[in-house]
């Protein structure tokens, strides 16, 4: 194999050659770029492959019915099958240090079989192993399934250091299916100096005996996701002690960036522990973002805290619509919502327990999260409550707007802002937001319980007849008479009372033309869109303003001029 840019092709009759790690092997060093096609049929490699990317471009392509067709056959795969080794990963693809980056891209295979070496659940990568300057892809429906290891069970990456950092990325149905970890990363483990890219395919059905059922990020590791318009991408079904489908632990940044076609689903995950759907924690050195845009969290699960949700630390967490999503229409997910919190659940508890929660926000060492939620809709989950915080900061806190939360069922309440005393609490904000058909399990559940914490509600529909307004709440609320509520007593007063009333909410939780949520406040107080993505400041000429034309509650009432017509014939 000395010429440059070789064309192998790789089956048990009909070929090049009959022997895949042969080929594997040859490639080593020699300039490409490079393409392996493979029959489709099974290859045994029960020691594992080692693919060596230092010196070229590789492309692997399975699914040729024989070794002369030039294209794949529609349907059919490869099949690299590690099962009956010892060597632990069935394929590791790697560079030397400070070696120029590489592609390797995989096409139309299946990857599986990897188990750890002697049974020791120190080593990791059981289906794939990435380690140095290389760029991997897997295309066109290639799978990583039914491999597993001590750490990653379908995948290990992990970079020499911040000058060798290897990349995986998922594209076109691509998937990372039924692998196990008997420590952490049941479908990726990545260690550090890495990147992973899921951008058009599935981590799904993962299992990992402690953390990061469907990826765990350690470190530096990054985490990405643009997702290809008309996909499924995201993590389904994965299952861990804490962080169902991502567990992360350091600085690096989260990014998920859904498309207005398709969000990045977090569906089905279960954690043991806490975090169903993420769990993020930070480490010393530094605060950690999490960018979740155009995402779905529907029907995750935790034993306690955080079915949906669950950050700790240093980490500042942001949930809502890619700017320019407006109405979306994915499936399930109701009130054209583009971003979405959905059917999660955390079993209810006797009260001798910390609550179970949908959306956790605590403190713990070195400091403390913000939670900045936006444009979401918060429907259909079941806890003792719904979002908890646990607050120790004057600088970070919660911030929900222009937000919907209803058909909640909850045992102990909706809001629950715990402040450690000794520590002057921030100000949080569940403002321009629309609060009602929630349900409960306790007579004495409550809408909000914020303790010393200050509270602004400005813009807000609070209505919840059916639940104690609030409880055990000391601190100040805001509102400055922008405000919809079932009854007064519970709302200060000073200097201007909240508004009181039936918002009249149609099925879709807008107000309707009577409601007395329609043109309440000033433009100048209120956020330039609403819930749909929809300009504010609809000012509805058979309404008299009170301080503008600005509707409470998440939901801006459009003009309509058929709605009175009467009146201007």
């Amino acid at each position: 194999m000395s010429a440059h840019a070789l064309t192998l092709t790789v089956g048990s009759t009909g070929c090049d050659y009959s022997d895949l790690a042969f080929v594997v092997d040859g490639l080593t060093g020699v300039p490409g770029p490079h393409e392996i096609r493979l029959r489709a049929q099974t290859f045994s490699v029960p020691d594992g492959l080692e693919l060596d990317a230092s010196a070229a471009n590789i492309s692997i392509r399975g699914g040729y019915a024989s070794c002369s067709d030039s294209t794949p056959s529609a349907g059919q795969r490869s099949i690299i099958d590690a099962s009956g080794g010892v060597n632990g990963t069935a394929l590791a693809i790697g560079a030397a240090p400070d070696s120029p980056i590489h592609l390797v891209t995989l096409r139309r295979i299946t990857v599986r079989g990897g188990t750890p070496a002697g049974g020791s659940s120190a080593l990791g990568g059981g289906g794939l192993l990435i380690l140095g300057k290389v760029f991997v892809v897997l295309d066109d429906e290639t799978f990583i399934e039914n491999n597993e290891s001590g750490n990653g069970g379908g995948v290990l990456i992990a970079g020499w250091n911040s000058n060798n950092r290897p990349t995986l990325q998922i594209l076109s149905d691509s998937r990372i299916a039924n692998n196990s970890a008997q420590l952490s990363g049941g479908g990726i483990y990545c260690y550090d100096y890495a990147s992973v890219y899921i951008d058009g395919g599935v981590v799904a059905q993962n299992t990992a005996m402690e953390t990061g059922g469907g990826v765990y990020l350690h470190k530096s590791c990054v985490l990405d996701s643009i997702v290809v318009p008309g996909s499924v991408t995201g993590l389904f079904e994965n299952q861990a002690q804490r962080g169902g489908g991502i567990f992360a632990i350091g600085n690096s940044p989260l990014t998920i960036q859904g498309d207005a076609s398709a969000p990045f689903w977090l569906a089905g995950n279960r954690a043991s522990i806490t975090g169903g759907g993420i769990e993020v924690r930070s480490s010393p050195g530094g605060r950690t973002a999490v960018n979740l845009l155009t995402s779905v969290f529907v029907g995750n699960e935790a034993a306690s805290r955080g079915a949906a949700v669950y950050i700790a630390g240093d980490v500042d967490l942001a949930m809502r619509p890619l700017d320019g999503h407006e109405r979306c229409a994915f499936p399930d997910v109701g009130f054209e919502a583009c971003s979405a919190v959905i059917g999660n659940v955390a079993p209810f508890t006797d009260g001798s327990t910390s609550p179970g929660s949908v959306i956790e926000s605590v403190y713990a060492s070195p400091g403390s999260p913000s939670l900045n939620v936006s444009r979401t809709a918060i429907v259909d989950n079941e806890a003792d409550v719904l979002l908890h915080g646990l607050l120790r900061s004057a600088d970070y806190g919660i911030d929900i707007e222009g937000s919907l939360i209803t058909r909640n069922n909850v045992t102990r309440g909706l809001v629950l802002l715990e402040n450690l005393e000794e520590f002057f609490p921030s100000e949080n904000r569940i403002a321009w937001s629309t609060v009602s058909g929630n349900t409960k399990a306790q007579a004495s559940s409550y809408v909000l319980a914020h303790f010393a914490s200050p509270l602004n509600l400005t813009g807000s529909i609070v209505y919840e007849p059916d639940f104690v307004d609030r409880s055990s709440s000391t601190g100040s609320v805001t509102h400055g008479g922008c405000l919809l509520v079932d009854d007064a007593m519970s709302w200060p007063s000073t200097p201007i009372p909240p508004r009181v009333g039936n918002p009249n909410l149609n099925g879709g939780m807008a107000p309707s033309p009577t409601s007395p949520a329609i043109d309440i406040c000033a433009s100048a107080q209120a956020p330039a869109t609403d819930f749909n993505g929809s300009p504010r400041s609809f000012d509805q000429p058979a309404v008299p303003n009170v301080y503008g034309p600005v509707d409470l509650g998440a939901i801006e009432l459009p003009f309509d001029d058929t709605i009175f017509a009467n009146g201007f014939e």
